[in-house]
């Protein structure tokens, strides 16, 4: 079993749930087991938030943080104001400039800024599009990551306040 769970941590972690479990018991049990997705995570350095929380299914877990990623599209306007809808551009409006204040990503050398009167933009996530089927969001619900970088004209940084309603096939949930 240990060769076979190296063998299945060089492949593509779909291929291990959707092919190689079905091939035969000895297959599935490696694939189910703990300890591949346990070491799956180990190598690809995802980690628990609360260390002291320990998953009860690491598989679940493996796939959860490969979704953890910033879902908003053209978060630091590398590309002008694509992919936003403006909804207040008052003032000076929205604009694109260079940080004001570095970014904790040193590759981030621009930012929105806004003005001195109401600005406001949004963005529609499509989150089966993004891989979270209802079904998963209903049962799961996951935590939800979007962020972007803005900053005022007063030379002050904020973090962009973020409304976010999650809609499921059942219900509406408020997140965040």
């Amino acid at each position: 079993a240990p060769i076979l769970e190296e063998i299945f941590l060089n492949l593509p972690p779909h291929e291990v749930v959707c092919l190689c479990r079905l091939v035969c018991r000895q297959w599935k049990e490696v694939a189910d087991s703990e300890s591949l997705w346990r070491e799956r995570c180990r190598r690809e350095r995802y980690q628990r938030c609360d260390e002291s929380r320990i998953p009860d299914d690491w598989r679940l877990f493996y796939f959860m943080c490969k979704k953890r990623r910033n879902l908003l599209k053209n978060p630091i306007g590398e590309n002008k104001m694509k992919d936003w809808q403006i909804l207040n551009n008052g003032g000076d409006k929205w604009k694109i400039e260079g940080v004001m204040v570095p970014h904790p990503n040193k590759k981030v050398q621009r930012n929105f800024v806004t003005s001195y009167d109401m600005c406001k933009k949004a963005q529609m996530i499509d989150l089966e599009k993004e891989g979270y089927n209802p079904s998963f969001m209903d049962q799961f619900q996951p935590d939800i990551r979007i962020s972007d970088w803005a900053a005022a004209h007063l030379h002050r940084i904020d973090w962009t306040p973020a409304c976010r309603d999650y809609v499921g096939s059942k219900k509406k949930k408020k997140i965040g």
